[in-house]
C-alpha cells in the first residue's frame, strides 16, 4: 500500500527538535486517518508551529474560482495566523519566512502545469533561498501517473502563474520530483528535502494507491476530473463552458451556440482514442453562461492508456472554432494575474498552438510539435526521479 510523506513525519520531527516551523497547506494535507498537518504540528512537543500559508481557493477550498483572492487571517481552529499566497501576494515576503527554520509543503497536486499550487511552492522555494529557510516537501502521488508526458513547454514571453517555468502541461512527476528539478535546473538553490512516498510506482493512478481522494480544489471533485483536466482546462481560455457550475466540471463542456452532433462527428474524424463523447445539455449555476442553456457533451475516458487529454481537448476546441466560427471566441485577459496575453496562450504555453488551431492543422502536427518540445525535458528530469 502506498503511503504519503505525511505518514513518515513523526520520525522527521525528532530530527529538528526545537525548530520554528510553518506549513503551506490546504484541505488535502491530511494523513490516512484524516488528521490535518496543522493539527499534527500544533500538537507536537518537538517543534514550534508559528504560522501557516494558504494557496489558491483558501485554506479549505472555501473560495470557488480563479482570481478570487483570500486574505490573511487568524484561524481559530488552529490558533494560528494564516497568510495568503493568492491575492495581494503570490509568494511569501522575506519577512514572513525569516522567523521560520523549516517550511513544510503538503498539498495534493493533480499533475498539470496550470494548477497553481506548484507555483506557490516554487515561490516559497525562491524566497527560502534568500532567508535560509529549509523547505521540506511531504510527497504525494501524481494522481494521473508518472509515465505520460503531454503538451508543450511554456515559452519565455508567456511565463505566468499557470506556468512559472518551462515544463510540459502534463509533466509526469510528483511534487517532490518537480521541486528537485526546479531547484536544480533553474538555480533556485534553496535548502530542499523531500520526505518520499513509499510503494508508489510510476504506472499508478490515484485509485491504485489505496489513499482516499480529498478534492484538491472546488472543481476537482474526483480522479475522473483530474484525468481530463490537462486538456479540459484549455477551455478556460475560450468562450466554451468548461462545466464550472455543474456537478461534473471539466468532464462536461458546452455553449449556447454549439450543435453537439456536428461537433462530436468532427472530433471523431481526428482518430484519437481512449474516450467517448455523449451529447448533453446543462445550465451552469455560476461561471460562464450562468443560468443559460448550454449544448455540448460529456467526455468519458474509456482507456486511460491511450487517452491523450491535451490533444483531445484541442480537437474539441478546433472543432468549435471551425464549425461555429462566428460565435466561438478566445477569452480576453485578465487571467491568473496576467493582464496582457490571451488566457488561451498562457495556458497552452505557446501562441503557436492557437495559430495552429486557427489554421485547422491536423492533430498529428500538434503531437509532433509537442514531442519535439518535451524530449529535452524528459531527458533532464531523469536524474530527479525518486520512483520507478
Amino acid at each position: 500500500m502506498v503511503t504519503a510523506g505525511i505518514e513518515r513525519l513523526s520520525s522527521y520531527l525528532a530530527k529538528i527538535k526545537g525548530a520554528r516551523v510553518g506549513a503551506v497547506v490546504n484541505q488535502t494535507s491530511v494523513d490516512r486517518n484524516f488528521c490535518h498537518l496543522l493539527e499534527i504540528l500544533a500538537s507536537s512537543d518537538t517543534v514550534h508551529l508559528i504560522k501557516a500559508f494558504s494557496v489558491q481557493h483558501g485554506l479549505f477550498s472555501e473560495l470557488q474560482d480563479n482570481m478570487v483572492e483570500s486574505e490573511d487571517y487568524f484561524d481559530k481552529r488552529f490558533s494560528l495566523p494564516v497568510f495568503s499566497l493568492y491575492g495581494k501576494r503570490l509568494e511569501p515576503t522575506d519577512e514572513l519566512l525569516s522567523d521560520i527554520d523549516v517550511l513544510f509543503y503538503d498539498i495534493q497536486d493533480v499533475g498539470a502545469r496550470y494548477y497553481t499550487f506548484i507555483w506557490s511552492l516554487a515561490g516559497c522555494m525562491k524566497v527560502s533561498s534568500r532567508t535560509g529557510t529549509k523547505v521540506v516537501v511531504l510527497d504525494r502521488p501524481n494522481p494521473i501517473g508518472g509515465e505520460k508526458t503531454e503538451g508543450g513547454l511554456v515559452s519565455e514571453e508567456l511565463i505566468s502563474f499557470v506556468g512559472m517555468y518551462p515544463v510540459p502541461i502534463r509533466y509526469a512527476l510528483t511534487v517532490g520530483e518537480l521541486a528537485m528539478y526546479l531547484n536544480s535546473r533553474f538555480g533556485i538553490g534553496c535548502e530542499l528535502e523531500i520526505i518520499p512516498l513509499t510503494e508508489w510506482r510510476r504506472w499508478m493512478y490515484y485509485d491504485d494507491t489505496g489513499i482516499a481522494w480529498v478534492l484538491p480544489s472546488p472543481n476537482m471533485p474526483s480522479l475522473s476530473t483530474a484525468i481530463v483536466y490537462p486538456g479540459a482546462c484549455l477551455l478556460e481560455g475560450t468562450n466554451i463552458s468548461e462545466g464550472r457550475g455543474t456537478t461534473l466540471p471539466f468532464e462536461l463542456f458546452g455553449a449556447p451556440y454549439i450543435e453537439p452532433r456536428l461537433l462530436i462527428e468532427r472530433v471523431r474524424k481526428e482518430n484519437l482514442s481512449g474516450f467517448a463523447l455523449r451529447e448533453h445539455r446543462f445550465r451552469p449555476t455560476f461561471g460562464k453562461y450562468k443560468d443559460e442553456l448550454c449544448f455540448g457533451a460529456q467526455l468519458y475516458v474509456t482507456d486511460r492508456g491511450s487517452f491523450e487529454p491535451v490533444l483531445t481537448y484541442i480537437a474539441i476546441i478546433k472543432a468549435a472554432r471551425h464549425l461555429f466560427g462566428d460565435s466561438f471566441a478566445y477569452r480576453n485577459p485578465p487571467y491568473e494575474y496576467d493582464y496582457t496575453h490571451l488566457p488561451f496562450d498562457i495556458l497552452s504555453g505557446d501562441e503557436k498552438v492557437r495559430e495552429m488551431i486557427d489554421a485547422d492543422a491536423p492533430i498529428g502536427d500538434f503531437r509532433a510539435v509537442f514531442q519535439r518540445q518535451i524530449l529535452p525535458f524528459q531527458k533532464e528530469v531523469k536524474e530527479f526521479l525518486l520512483y520507478e
